[in-house]
């Protein structure tokens, strides 16, 4: 026997599924903080990481002849997946940068966007056939659904894509409380 679980070994299988799902849950918030370049929350989510891991092992190593640890083993990883998923859209570390094309000449979404409290950029272009209105603004994740709805409601028509910014250099007053705790969890 690997390691002995006294008093525990009859819930062994539900210890497995539950350590297991623990593990890979931390393991994705892990991966987060290290795409956010948050080293010491990386570190901190690895630690414990390892530490549930080695649990989750231990109780399937006891016995590999029993068919339903190695399952329970298995569950717990796609367990994790899903709650590690959940959570990390919960957090939503990051920023997006939603670019939108408006092609309603006789409305300024810049003008709308910023009379709202918005930073943003606006750029005159050329569309298939006509002028456009490019308006650019980079949010953090968790303002995104309130401003895509916003734009949605303002201009029901405009094509807008969101896509992901690494690290945002420079940034107004406003954004400044948005990125203060990127500072501070490094």
């Amino acid at each position: 026997m690997f390691l002995d679980f006294g008093p525990f070994e009859e819930y062994i299988g539900l210890l497995i599924f539950l350590a297991r799902m623990l593990d890979v849950t931390l393991g994705t918030i892990r991966n987060l903080y290290v795409n956010a370049g948050l080293k010491i929350s990386s570190a901190v989510a690895g630690f414990f990481q390892m530490i549930v891991w080695v649990f989750a092992v231990a109780g399937l190593v006891n016995d590999l002849n029993d068919i339903s640890r190695i399952i329970l083993y298995a569950l717990g990883f796609s367990a994790g997946t899903i709650a590690g998923i959940w959570i990390e859209d919960k957090i939503a570390l990051g920023f997006r940068s939603v670019r939108i094309m408006n092609q309603n000449k006789e409305l300024s979404l810049a003008r709308i966007l910023r009379e709202k409290g918005y930073n943003i950029t606006q750029i005159p272009a050329q569309g298939y056939k006509d002028q456009v209105e490019v308006v650019i603004a980079i949010l953090s994740r968790k303002e995104i659904i309130d401003f895509t709805k916003l734009v949605e409601k303002i201009a029901p028509n405009v094509f807008y894509t969101v896509e992901k910014v690494d690290k945002p250099h420079r940034f107004t007053k406003n954004q400044k409380s948005i990125f203060r705790i990127f500072h501070i969890l490094k």
